[in-house]
């Protein structure tokens, strides 16, 4: 496993982060090269960072769309 960085910018909040990640570098590549589907390249990673990678939508932006009601 090796560290990289993913810069992303959220398309909802347009705010531009980055994550360090873990990663094998050999499924990593083959995700890349559309070999593998992100759950099996990357398994140990969370939902939310697997969609970071994807599509760049932080927690914020989930946050933003789909808004934690107080009530429930």
């Amino acid at each position: 496993m090796i560290d990289i960085d993913i810069t992303r910018t959220c398309p909802i909040t347009g705010v531009t982060a980055t994550k360090v990640l873990k990663v094998n570098p050999d499924k990593w590549r083959a995700y890349n090269r559309n070999e593998l589907n992100i759950q099996d390249a990357l398994p140990h990673l969370s939902p939310d960072d697997r969609e970071f990678i994807i599509s760049g939508i932080s927690e914020a932006g989930w946050l933003k769309i789909f808004p934690i009601d107080a009530d429930e």
